[in-house]
C-alpha cells in the first residue's frame, strides 16, 4: 500500500494516561493443515521469442499512447468557480446556488448546435441487410452460388446464420444502452456548492466507497478531484449545484468508451477453425471439378455433361453444414440462457480466465475484535447511520447492534456536528460528535485504512475506560503482526481511533470548517483493528476448483493489497502452492537465493507491471498460480495482450466501465448483468444474468460439450461425401450410368442429413465428469508459444535479432504489395513447414476426422451403395458390363429400349439413395461415441436421435414411394423393400469396424485424463439457515 507522508503528531495527550502495563493487541492463532505437492512444477525454461505486434496493433497502441498523453483534458477543477463560469458564459450565484440563472435559452440552443446532443456516440452497428450480405458472401455460400442452381440454398444458409444473431442483438437492446437507466449524473459537472453530497464512482474508477463531493479541491488528477461529478456516476446522498463542463463523447465516460471502440476484436478460435475447414472443402471441390471437367472430354466423346460436373463439385460441399453448425450453436445458446448465461457471440470460446471484479467472487460477513478498545469501535460503528449501499458500514452496524443495547438511541444521544467522508486519497472517515468526557463536550472518531489511521496516532488504549499509553515499538510490532494476520486470512481490515477534544480549544458550540481545516489531524488515540471477513460467494470455490481440475488457468486481477489478494486466492482454490517469500521463510534462505523452479505461485503488485520486461512477463506467465494486485484498467488490458501473445485463449470477467477495453480485447468478454455497466455489456460477448462466477463453469461445460457435439456432427455430415462423389467419378471415367443424380444429392444433404445432424445438439456427455477432466484442446507450452510467435513473425514479415533480442519490422507496405508477398509465401518451404507443424492441440476438423469420413466410413458406404445399385440392375437382367455398354452407346441393348432403361436406372438410383441414407443411420451411432463402444446404454441417451431417424426415413419413403413425387426426383416406386437388407448388412459391418477401430485406438493411444490436483477444497460453501442461527446464538 502506498501511504501519504506521516502527519506531524506530538504534544500532550488529550487526557491523562495511566501508566499501566504495555498491552499487546491479541488475536487467535490460525493453524493451516499440511498440504502435499499441490501443483506441478513450473514449465521448463527455453529460449522464448518476444511478443510480436501486428501493424494494426502498433497503430492502435500509438493511438492509446496519444490518448494517455492527453489523459482527461479537464482543468476546470483547478480553476476558481467564477473563472469556470466565465469560460462557459453561464451565471452562477455562490451565496444562493438556487438562484443561479445558468444559460439563457439562446445560449443553450447555440451550444446544442455547436456540440450536438448530450449523448454518447453509440458503437458502430451494421445495417441488418449488410449483416445478411456478410453471411451470404462467406466462402461456403459463394461456392453454392457458383453452382447457379444452389443460389436458393445459399440464401437459406445465410438467413439461418443471420437470424439468431439479429434476434440476440434485439434481445439485448433493452439493457445495452450506453447511458444507464438509473438517473445518473448526466454529464461531467464542476461542483460549486454541495450539501452532504456523495457519489458512487465504482463503475468508472473501481472505488467501492461512496465519494464526498464538495466545492473545494486540492487534487491535480481530475479523476481524484473532489469537486467534479462524472457522467454515469450515481448520487448516493445529498445535493449539489454545478457547472456542466463536458457532455457526450467529451466526458470521461465518453473517452473510455472511445478507447473501447478502438480495441480490435479478434476472431474466436471456433470461427477460425470453421473457416479453415471451409477453405479445405472449397479447394477440394474446385480442383476436383476442374480436373474431371477436362478428363470428361476424351472419355465422353468431347461431350461433357455440365450437370454431371456440377454433381461432382457439389458432392464435395455439404450444403447443409453451415445451417447445421448455426442451429447447433443456437440450441446450445438457449440451454446456456436457461443457466443464466446469455450468449451474444455464438462462436465464442475460452481457455484461460482472469477475474477482474472482486464483487463477483465475494460477499460480506462480519467478524470483530474482543479486546481493549472494542467499546470505542462499537460506538464508532453505531454512530454511522448512513449504511445504504455500503456493505462495510452495514456489517459494522449489524455487529454493533448485536453487542450494544438500544442501538437506535445512540445516534440521537450523540449527534454529529462535523464529518469528513472517506476518499481515495485520505482513505479514512472522520466524524465529531457531541459526546461529553472529563475534559470537554466533543469527541472525534476516525476509521479507515489501518496504516493511514495508525500514522495519525500517538497513543493507544490500554485498559478499561479511557486509559491510554504512548505508542512504542512494541505496539508497532504487535500492530504489524495483527494486521498481517488479519489481512493474510483475506479479511478486510479497518483501523479505529478517537480523540477526546479538549474543551478549552473546542467548546461545545465550536464551528468546524472544511476549508479552514480548523480540526485536529494528529495526536489521536488508537482504539484497535476490526476485521471483516469476506467469504466467497456460494459455489465460487468449487467453481474455480473445477476450472483448475479441467486445466483452465484462472488468474485473479484485483485492486486489494497483495496480502489480502493472496488470502482470498487461497480461500477460493486459486492459489495452493508456495510463493517465493513462503519458500524463503520455510527454507531459511535469503529470498534472492530462491531458484525459479522452487516456487509455483506469484503475487504481482500493480506498481511492478509497468516496469516488467518481456522476459519478466514470460517468467510470470509460466507460473501455475498468478494473482495481480493493486491493478489499474491499463494493467488489465496489458495482461490480456500478454496472455494472447503466448497463444492463450483468454476470457475476462468484469462489470465496470474501466473493464470494457479488456473485455473487448479478450477472446471472450464476460460481463455482469446486475452490477455491470452498459459499456461493459456492450463490449462483452457473454453476460452472466445472475452475476455468479459459478455460472461461468456451467458455460465452460456447455462449451466443451458444444465442441464435442459439433465435431461429431461434422464427422457424420461429411461421411456421405465419398459415396456421393465416387458414383460421379465412375460415370466420368468408365463410364457407368450415374448412380446418384444431383437432385438426390441435394435431397440427402438438405433432407435427412440436415435433420440427423441436428440430433447431435442434444447429445449428453459420454461420462458425467469426463468433459471437465479432459485436457484443454490447445494446451499452451513454451514450445507451442514459440510456434505461435514464429507464425506471427512470418505474418508481419519481422525477424528477431538473436544477439539483442529486438524485433525488427519492415516499413508498412501497400495492399498490393501485401497480396504479392502472401502469394510468394505459398511457394516457400518455411510456409508449409509452419502450416503443417503440429502444436499438439485438438482442432475441429483434423486428419483423423477426415480419414474417418472420406476414406474409412466413406468407402464402406460407397461400396455398400454401389453393391445395392448393381444388385437392382442385376435383378432386372443388366450386368455391370451391360450397364457400361448402355451408358457408352445410349442405344437399345438386349431388347431394353430407352424408356425401359430409364425406369430401371430410376429404380437403381432410388436404391442407391436409400442405401446411403440407411448406412448413415448406422453411422449416426458410430459417430456419437469417443470413449465407449457405439452400442450400449449411451446409444439410447438421446431420444432426438430416434426421432430424427424416423423423420429422415419418412422423408426418404415419401420421395421414393409417393405417387407423383417420383417424377420430380426421378425415383421409382417399384423398389422392393427386400433390397433394404443390403445396406442394413453393410450398416452392421460399419458398426463392427467402428468398434474394432475404437478398441485398437484406445489401446494404442489411451485416454489422457487430467491428473488430480492435491489440496483443492471442493466441499460446498453454502450455509444453511440453521447453521447461521447456531452461529448467531453462540455469538450472543
Amino acid at each position: 500500500m502506498s501511504d501519504p507522508e506521516k502527519s506531524e503528531v506530538g504534544g500532550e495527550p488529550p487526557q491523562n494516561p495511566t501508566s499501566g502495563a504495555d498491552q499487546r493487541i491479541q488475536f487467535a492463532p490460525t493453524v493451516r493443515p499440511p498440504r502435499e505437492d499441490a501443483i506441478a512444477h513450473v514449465q521448463p525454461t527455453i529460449p522464448s521469442i518476444p511478443p510480436i505486434l501486428s501493424g494494426k496493433e502498433r497503430d492502435r497502441r500509438a493511438r492509446q499512447d496519444e490518448h494517455e498523453k492527453k489523459h482527461v483534458d479537464i482543468d476546470e477543477h483547478l480553476m476558481p468557480h467564477a473563472d469556470v463560469a466565465e469560460r462557459y458564459r453561464t451565471s452562477i450565484n455562490m451565496k444562493k446556488p438556487r438562484d443561479s440563472l445558468g444559460l439563457t435559452t439562446q445560449q443553450a440552443e447555440e451550444l446544442l448546435r455547436e456540440h450536438d446532443p448530450n449523448i454518447l456516440t453509440p458503437p458502430k452497428k451494421r445495417h441488418p441487410i449488410l449483416k445478411y450480405l456478410d453471411a451470404l458472401k462467406s466462402l461456403f455460400n459463394l461456392l453454392l452460388i457458383f453452382a447457379a442452381i444452389l443460389i436458393l440454398v445459399a440464401f437459406l444458409n445465410s438467413f439461418i446464420d443471420f437470424y439468431p444473431q439479429q434476434k440476440s442483438q434485439a434481445l439485448l437492446e433493452s439493457f445495452l444502452n450506453m447511458i444507464p437507466a438509473k438517473l445518473p449524473t448526466p454529464a461531467d459537472i464542476l461542483v460549486f456548492s454541495a450539501s452532504d453530497c456523495k457519489v458512487d464512482n465504482s463503475s468508472l474508477t473501481g472505488e467501492s466507497e461512496p465519494q464526498d463531493r464538495i466545492a473545494e479541491n486540492e487534487m491535480r488528477n481530475p479523476l481524484e478531484a473532489t469537486n467534479v461529478m462524472f457522467n454515469s456516476t450515481l448520487v448516493v446522498s445529498g445535493e449539489a449545484y454545478g457547472i456542466i463542463i463536458r457532455t457526450g463523447d467529451g466526458t470521461v465516460l465518453g473517452q473510455i468508451a472511445r478507447l473501447t471502440a478502438g480495441e480490435e476484436k479478434l476472431k474466436s478460435p471456433l470461427t477460425v477453425e470453421i473457416g479453415n475447414f471451409v477453405k479445405i472443402i472449397a479447394t477440394v471441390a474446385i480442383i476436383t471439378a476442374l480436373i474431371f471437367f477436362g478428363i470428361s472430354f476424351p472419355v465422353n466423346n468431347n461431350n461433357a455433361s455440365l450437370a454431371i460436373n456440377f454433381a461432382i463439385s457439389i458432392a464435395w460441399v455439404p450444403e447443409g453444414l453451415p445451417a447445421t453448425v448455426t442451429m447447433l450453436l443456437t440450441i446450445a445458446a438457449k440451454r446456456m440462457a436457461a443457466q443464466n448465461v446469455l450468449v451474444k457471440d455464438l462462436q465464442g470460446t475460452c481457455g484461460e480466465l482472469y477475474e477482474t471484479s472482486r464483487g463477483a467472487v465475494e460477499e460480506k460477513s462480519i467478524a470483530g475484535p474482543d479486546k481493549p478498545g472494542v467499546n470505542e469501535i462499537l460506538h464508532i460503528s453505531a454512530l454511522e447511520r448512513e449504511i445504504l449501499s455500503d456493505a462495510t458500514k452495514s456489517s459494522l452496524m449489524r455487529y454493533a447492534a448485536d453487542q450494544l443495547d438500544n442501538i437506535d438511541a445512540i445516534g440521537p444521544k450523540y449527534p454529529k456536528v462535523f464529518e469528513l467522508t472517506f476518499t481515495s486519497d485520505t482513505k479514512w472517515h472522520m466524524s465529531i460528535h457531541k459526546k461529553s468526557h472529563a475534559n470537554g463536550a466533543l469527541t472525534l472518531y476516525m476509521k479507515g485504512a489501518p496504516e493511514r489511521v495508525w500514522r495519525l496516532c500517538s497513543w493507544i488504549l490500554s485498559g478499561p475506560g479511557d486509559e491510554s499509553v504512548p505508542l512504542t515499538e512494541e505496539h508497532k510490532k504487535a500492530y504489524d503482526e495483527a494486521y498481517k494476520h488479519m489481512a493474510g486470512r483475506g479479511h478486510r481490515v479497518l483501523g479505529f481511533a478517537e480523540m477526546l477534544l479538549p474543551g478549552d480549544q473546542y467548546p461545545g458550540d465550536f464551528v468546524f470548517d472544511k476549508k479552514a481545516k480548523n480540526y485536529s489531524l494528529g495526536n489521536f488515540i488508537f482504539a484497535g483493528l476490526a476485521s471483516l471477513q469476506d467469504p466467497p460467494k456460494h459455489g465460487v470455490r468449487e467453481a474455480i476448483g473445477r476450472c483448475r481440475a479441467a486445466r483452465i488457468k484462472v488468474i485473479m486481477v484485483i485492486g486489494d493489497h497483495p496480502l489480502t489478494a493472496e488470502a482470498i486466492g487461497r480461500k477460493i482454490n486459486l492459489m495452493l502452492g508456495e510463493t517465493k517469500a513462503m519458500v524463503a521463510k520455510r527454507t531459511g534462505k535469503p529470498i534472492d537465493q530462491i531458484a525459479e523452479n522452487e516456487y509455483d505461485a506469484v503475487v504481482v503488485h500493480g506498481e511492478q507491471i509497468d516496469s516488467l520486461t518481456d522476459a519478466d512477463w514470460d517468467k510470470i506467465s509460466w507460473r501455475t498460480e498468478i494473482i495481480f494486485a493493486r491493478t489499474s484498467p491499463k494493467h488489465k488490458l496489458e495482461i490480456v495482450r500478454r496472455a494472447q501473445s503466448m497463444g492463450h485463449i483468454v476470457g475476462v470477467t468484469g462489470d465496470g466501465v474501466n473493464d470494457s477495453p479488456a473485455l473487448k480485447k479478450a477472446d471472450l468478454g464476460i460481463a455482469m448483468n446486475k452490477s455491470g455497466s452498459d459499456v461493459s455489456k456492450e463490449a462483452a460477448s457473454m453476460i452472466l444474468l445472475d452475476d455468479n462466477f459459478a455460472s461461468i463453469v456451467r458455460g465452460i461445460e456447455e462449451g466443451r460439450l458444444i465442441f464435442v457435439n459439433l465435431k461429431k456432427s461434422i464427422k457424420y455430415t461429411i461421411s456421405h461425401s465419398t459415396p456421393e462423389v465416387i458414383p460421379s467419378l465412375l460415370n466420368f471415367v468408365i463410364p457407368i450410368p450415374l448412380p446418384l443424380p444431383p437432385m438426390l444429392i441435394l435431397v440427402i444433404d438438405l433432407g435427412f442429413e440436415l435433420i440427423a445432424a441436428l440430433s447431435f445438439a442434444w447429445d449428453p456427455p459420454e461420462t458425467r465428469e469426463g468433459l471437465m477432466k479432459l485436457p484443454p484442446r490447445k494446451p499452451v507450452t513454451p514450445e507451442t508459444s514459440n510456434i505461435f510467435r514464429r507464425r506471427a513473425l512470418r505474418q508481419t514479415r519481422s525477424y528477431v535479432d538473436e544477439e539483442s533480442g529486438v524485433i525488427h519490422t519492415p516499413e508498412p507496405q501497400t495492399k498490393l504489395q501485401e497480396i504479392l508477398h502472401n502469394l510468394r509465401e505459398l511457394f516457400t518451404k518455411s510456409y508449409w513447414v509452419e502450416k503443417l507443424e503440429s502444436t499438439g492441440g485438438e482442432v475441429l476438423v483434423d486428419g483423423a476426422l477426415l480419414s474417418w469420413a472420406y476414406l474409412e466410413i466413406g468407402l464402406i458406404e460407397a461400396t455398400g451403395s454401389l453393391g445395392s445399385f448393381f444388385m437392382v440392375l442385376h435383378s432386372r437382367g443388366i450386368s455391370p458390363h451391360d450397364a457400361y455398354i448402355m451408358q457408352k452407346d445410349g442405344a437399345t441393348y438386349n431388347g431394353i429400349d430407352g424408356p425401359a432403361q430409364a425406369d430401371i436406372l430410376a429404380e437403381a438410383q432410388s436404391m442407391y439413395y436409400w442405401a446411403v441414407m440407411t448406412m448413415q443411420m448406422f453411422n449416426l451411432f458410430a459417430c456419437k461415441t469417443r470413449f465407449t463402444l457405439p452400442f450400449g446404454r449411451y446409444m439410447f441417451a438421446n431420444r432426438a436421435t430416434f426421432y430424427c431417424i424416423i423423420a429422415g426415413a419418412a422423408l426418404a419413403a415419401f420421395i421414393i414411394y409417393t405417387p407423383g413425387v417420383e417424377v420430380v426426383f426421378e425415383t421409382s416406386r417399384s423398389l422392393l423393400p427386400l433390397y433394404w437388407l443390403i445396406p442394413i448388412a453393410f450398416g452392421f459391418v460399419l458398426i463392427l469396424y467402428a468398434s474394432l477401430r475404437m478398441i485398437i485406438s484406445r489401446r494404442a493411444n489411451p485416454i489422457k485424463w487430467n491428473p488430480e490436483i492435491q489440496g483443492l477444497q471442493m466441499f460446498p460453501t453454502i450455509r444453511t439457515v440453521r447453521t447461521m442461527s447456531r452461529t448467531s446464538t453462540r455469538s450472543r
